[in-house]
Formats: C-alpha cells, structure tokens, sequence
C-alpha cells in the first residue's frame, strides 16, 4: 500500500509544468550520457551475455534482486510522509564534481590506454553522480554501497589475478619456502613452490588465490550495505584488516598444499585438499570481516521519523531550479563526446623477422583471418604468423597448428585458453609442465561437447633471457623491462601426447632454440 501511494504521489507532481521540464531534462541528459559512453556500453554488453564471464553474471543477477527487494521493502516498513525534499546543494556539488572527475579520466584512458574495465568502473561512478541529480539525498549517498556492489561484478578478479597475482605469488612462496627451510625441507625453493602451486590448483576459483580478494571485496560491499555500517576511516580499516585475512588463508593454503604434495610427495592429497582449503579460509575470512562490521564499525545514524531527508521519497520531485544542472551539463556531455578519441591502432606494423627454423620441421603457412588480423592490430602485436608444422623425430611424427606472435607490449599477448574457447574447444585441465629447470611451459586438455575427442596444446612466453607460462609474469616483465620484445608460441597438437613423449620433448626444445636465436638476432 505505501509503495502504491508513493507512485501516486510522484505522479501527480511530474505531471505538473515543472516536472514535465525535469522529465525532458533528465531524458535529454541521459540520452547524451548513453551517446558519449557507447564504446564502453558495448563493452558491457559484450562481458555480460558472453559465456567466459557466468559468474559475473550471475553476481549481478543477485545484485539487482537484492536491491529491488530491499527498495520495495524499504517503502513498505516506513512511515507516510508527504513533504519530499529536493536534492540537496552539497549532493548537487558532489555529483557534478563525480560527473566530471569521471568523464576526464574515461576520456584520458580512451585516448592512452584503452583498458576496458577502467572505463566501464569510471562510466559506473559517473552514472552514479549523474543519478544523484535526480535521487532523493539521503538514499543517493546511502546506496553508495549498491552502487559500488554493481561495479564491482565487472571482471576485476582475472585482472587482480594478471595485474596482482604474480607479485603476491612471489611473496607466498617466498615466506612458505622460508617456512619450510626452517622446518627441514631446504630443497623446497621458490621456484619449485610456484609451479608445484600453479599446477595443482585452479587459479580462475574465485574463493582461492588471488582472485578471492575480489570475492571478498563483493561480500565486504553487501556486508556494509545490508548492516547499514558508516564508510568512514574504520571501515576503510576493516576492508584493510580483512584483504590481510584473506592473504594469510591463501598462505596458509599454499603452505599446506606444498608441505603435503612437494615435501611429502603426496601429490593426489594435494590435489584433493586444494578446494576445501580455499573454500574453508574463505568463509573463515569471512566471518572474520562480519565480526569487524558489526562489532567496530559503527552503524549509520537514521532517523525515520524526525529527519526529513529519511523520507520514502526515492525520486527527487522537481521543484523550483531543480532541472538546471542537467541542462547545464548537457553542453558539457556534447563537448566531450566531440573531443572523444581512442588508442590510435599501432599493431602489425613491422615486418616479421624470419625464423630459421630446424630441418626436422615442415611448415606450411596458415594466414590469419581478418577479425584475428584486426585484433592483434588493435592490441599492438609487431608481427604474428601461423602455420600448421610436421615435426620428423625418430621417436616418430607428431603434426598440428601453431601461432607465434611477437610483440613488446604485454597487451599483445593473452591466454591462449581463451581463444581455445572462442573455436568451440573446453578447458579440462591446465597446468604447468617442467621441459627442463629454465623451460616451463603451460599444457592444457581440452576436449569437444560434440565429440568424445580430446586435444592437447602448450604455450609459454619466451624473451631473450626468460621462459615463462605465467602470464602475470610476462606482464610484470613490461614494467621492470619495458619495450622489450617477447614471443607468444602457442600450439595446438592434432592428437593427445604423454608428457613425457620423447617426440613431442624434442619439439618443444627445438622452438625453444627457435625463438631464442630470432630474439637474439633482433638485439643486434
């Protein structure tokens, strides 16, 4: 009955002169709005109805119907009030300044740097500001967290785990392999407890590793928002307190994963406990931030009855000048969308440099077809070649595709898991093989819904002085190496080999060979 009531009121006051000129205003506004940002709309609609990212999806989903759940009960359990309260001055400041502040910098990201997931947080936080011209003043700033829980579903946990994942992993198996030194297993170094941890877990579990900082910032979000706790200087302590709790679960993990697999050789053990103890430290994590809310960050000051800008008015009525700052941005909306310019496309400008490959390989040249061209143009790769390859062994004949692309920005390269998707193909397993102590390679199972096939392919990063499968790595590597050329060797083989295949051993010493002499040639 309240929420019927409420409707009828709103209805009744935009029907007046000044609310159908709030109404023209408003719609004007956010046509404009949706016009500037259309690259990164696309963007959106492209991450939420694509199957690589369900569990984002799914998140928001979640969102939406708690935020409508909560809406309709909020305007049920409160008291009638007819006064309603326009925007207030200082929410006013603060949205435009919001508008602003996000717009310049979509605009400088656009231009310079082009990574989606910025621009798609900087056009949440500035569709936020722009609501809060038209939202009552009190539910604006309260459903700051809402708003940060829907931005928060875009797919922060794979960048964390590319842009985070590598130093934190570093720091793990630095203090694990320390541990385990002072315990009496001194062989156990940091390298050993990177691959043994990169192949006996699942780093895209969003309750392990990495990415269960982003998990956990998604439940601290909900947290504040349905015990109504104050953002303030402990709150910002409380997400602080517990990023460390989830940092020392997953050491914790790691540690005992190691211990159980790596220094007793228990190896299945490890890989059964992988799961259990990344959910575990997760919900005790958890259950440690939902102590800190409740028990040291103070709660929100509300009072329904005497304070009028706690009324169950959730949209602003227009009333007196409430319409001039939209028109007042719209000029400044056009004005951004005419200075709009994206990353200008530098990629597959320069000539491959020939490789000399070995005898025992036959090649036949594959060319890329133009929406794989137009990627790694767009993406700034140097030069990229495919070729499907018959290597001759006396340990016997292996065949299939390969592609080498080689670029000096890390944005050129990938996992190449993704585009295994993208040709119908399913990850069943993925993890790091050891060719030798200087050569990890990543090797990964994949299989066919519409056959009972299975397929095998590798990859690995290669620079003139480094092998890697980690990707965090090869993009760390632009930051202490920049402009430094490094090649993407990814393979697909036609039929399914043992590790430990001779054959297949051989090959991947021989491209290794390759790559390294091309990497040398061009730093002549």
């Amino acid at each position: 009955m309240a929420t019927a009531q409420i409707l009828r009121r709103q209805t009744e006051k935009l029907a007046s002169p000044a609310g159908r000129l709030a109404i023209v205003s408003t719609v004007v506004v956010w046509l404009a709005w949706i016009w500037l940002y259309t690259p990164t709309l696309r963007y959106l609609g492209h991450i939420f109805t694509i199957e690589d990212f369900r569990t984002n999806q799914i998140i928001l989903i979640g969102i939406v119907g708690l935020i409508i759940y909560r809406w309709v009960e909020a305007q049920n359990h409160q008291p009638d009030q007819t006064q309603s309260q326009t925007a207030e001055p200082n929410n006013i400041a603060i949205s435009l300044v919001l508008i602003g502040l996000s717009t310049i910098l979509w605009l400088i990201n656009e231009r310079l740097f082009a990574i989606n997931t910025i621009s798609a947080t900087l056009f949440g936080l500035g569709s936020y500001g722009l609501l809060g011209l038209t939202l009552n003043g009190s539910r604006w700033r309260n459903g700051l967290p809402a708003a940060l829980l829907i931005i928060g579903t875009l797919p922060f946990g794979a960048h964390m785990e590319t842009f985070l994942g590598y130093p934190l992993r570093i720091a793990t198996a630095t203090f694990v392999g320390d541990a385990l030194a002072r315990a009496g297993f001194a062989s156990i170094g940091v390298d050993t407890i990177l691959i043994f941890e990169n192949g006996v877990s699942k780093v895209d579990l969003p309750c392990s590793g990495v990415q269960s900082l982003w998990t956990g910032a998604l439940f601290f979000l909900a947290a504040t928002w349905l015990e109504e706790k104050k953002l303030g200087i402990r709150w910002i302590l409380a997400l602080g307190f517990f990023a460390v709790a989830l940092i020392v679960a997953n050491t914790f993990r790691v540690a005992v994963l190691v211990t159980v697999g790596e220094a007793l050789g228990w190896h299945l053990t490890a890989q059964m406990l992988h799961l259990p103890l990344g959910v575990l430290g997760f919900v005790a994590a958890c259950a440690f931030a939902l102590g800190l809310l409740r028990y040291f960050v103070p709660t929100k000051s509300i009072n329904h009855e005497g304070d009028p800008q706690s009324n169950n008015t959730f949209y602003t009525a227009p009333q007196g000048r409430s319409h001039l700052p939209h028109f007042a941005l719209l000029p400044l909306i056009l004005f951004a969308g005419l200075v709009y310019s994206a990353k200008p496309i530098t990629g597959l400008t320069a000539e491959p440099v020939p490789f000399q490959y070995h005898q025992q390989l036959e090649l036949k040249a594959e060319p890329l077809k133009p929406d794989e061209e137009a990627w790694l143009t767009k993406d700034g790769a140097d030069s990229a070649e495919r070729m499907h390859f018959t290597w001759h062994s006396e340990h016997g004949t292996r065949t299939g595709s390969m592609i080498l692309i080689s670029s000096r920005s890390w944005r050129a390269h990938h996992r190449p898991e993704r585009c295994f998707e993208v040709y119908g193909l399913d990850v069943n397993d993925s993890g790091t093989h050891l060719v030798n102590l200087s050569m990890p390679i990543r090797q990964v199972s994949l299989g066919n819904e519409n056959d009972s096939a299975t397929y095998q392919a590798v990859y690995w990063f290669q620079s003139a002085d480094t092998v890697t499968d980690d990707y965090g790595s090869r993009m760390w590597a632009d930051v202490t190496q920049p402009h430094t050329r490094w090649i993407l060797v990814s393979v697909l083989f036609n039929e399914t080999y043992s590790a430990d295949d001779l054959a297949v051993q051989e090959f991947y010493l021989a491209m290794n060979e390759t790559v390294a002499n091309n990497l040398t040639e061009t730093q002549k």
